[in-house]
């Protein structure tokens, strides 16, 4: 019987906490009956008693982002990786990916800074940065390094591509989410469909990679996902449960976005920086936003946080025509700041 096995497996659990068979099992049955928050609870007090198990503490941070509880990933995962990313703990595939789920936490946790560079300062956050760089220069291919890099800072200045890289398969949704983050439309474009093509992604895998699409704010390539698991599984309920969420997410950030378009000029800074935070959180991709908010900014004279805005606008800007408009207003920001000083 159900209630049987569930005893069983909490017995096995607290005479082993490393048993990670008997805890993969007992949180399948909890899955199945929907005790999300049990699960949770499980694997939260598991690593009390056993904080160096790094397959619980990946297992906690998928089922937060999953969750969109990003905040709460981002502090778990900040205890997580710290032993990680200063060589405390020695590194193994499952380091790795651990290190990758907490870029995507950090990512959505500080997507609602106004000032990116307050969020770069924090330590975990530089060594992060640092961790993957390092990577990065013994390996310009290494895709996963370059966008954990560009999660932490999408204008960061990265070693470039060999000329003749081509992506392997398997990582076209990283490339994809790559072109995303630096505003390489062609190159998106051409690696979702690679992505969305490919007749081994199983509909769980596509909704998996939707979901990491949506996390950073790409709705489009997300859809484009989700599309391909209803196509081979119509009606899955995963992928319209994404959808749905998406479609009110992206509700929301258009009506944040009108909402800031008609704040008073001389509205408390404070209720500015509150509203324009969580517009942030909910589209950060959007170069619409990106370029009002630079424009708010520029009204006041903050022209420091209007030209990052600026450039963050270009850089997402789907047409040769707004790049052209946008680098006008780059270029006159900057006599502005050259001015100032």
């Amino acid at each position: 019987r159900p209630d049987d096995a569930e005893l069983m497996l909490q017995k096995a659990i607290s005479l082993n906490p490393a048993d990670k068979e008997a805890t993969a099992s007992l949180l399948k049955i909890y899955d199945q009956r929907g005790e999300k928050e049990r699960s949770l609870l499980v694997l939260k007090t598991l690593l009390k008693d056993q904080p160096g198990m790094l397959e619980y503490q990946k297992e906690l941070l998928t089922r937060l982002l999953a969750e969109n509880r990003v905040n709460e990933a981002f502090q778990q995962g900040t205890t997580f990786v710290e032993p990680i990313l200063s060589g405390q703990t020695a590194p193994s595939p499952v380091t790795e990916e651990l290190v990758s789920l907490f870029s995507q936490a950090a990512y959505a946790h500080g997507k609602g800074f106004i000032d990116r560079q307050r969020f770069l300062a924090a330590p975990v956050i530089k060594n992060l940065v640092a961790y993957y760089t390092t990577r990065l220069n013994t390996d310009p291919a290494a895709l996963n390094a370059r966008l954990n890099i560009l999660l932490m800072d999408p204008l960061h200045s990265l070693t470039a591509l060999p000329a003749d890289y081509q992506a392997p398969a398997e990582q076209a949704a990283t490339m994809a989410k790559i072109a995303f983050l630096t505003g390489n439309w062609p190159l998106h474009q051409a690696s979702l469909q690679q992505v969305a093509g490919n007749q081994d992604s199983t509909p769980e895998a596509l909704v998996n990679m939707a979901s990491e699409f949506a996390v950073i704010g790409d709705y489009h390539g997300a859809q484009r996902l989700i599309e391909a698991a209803i196509r081979q599984k119509p009606g899955f309920a995963p992928a319209t449960e994404l959808a749905t969420r998406i479609s009110t997410d992206q509700r929301s950030a258009q009506e944040k976005l009108e909402i800031i378009e008609k704040l008073p000029r001389d509205i408390p800074r404070a209720h500015w920086e509150k509203t324009v935070e969580e517009a942030l959180r909910l589209s950060s991709g959007n170069w619409e936003l990106h370029a009002l908010l630079a424009e708010s900014l520029l009204k006041q004279r903050d022209y420091d946080l209007a030209l990052m805005q600026q450039q963050l606008a270009i850089q997402y800007a789907p047409s040769e025509e707004e790049r052209k408009r946008l680098l006008k207003k780059i270029q006159k920001t900057e006599r502005k700041i050259g001015k100032s000083r």
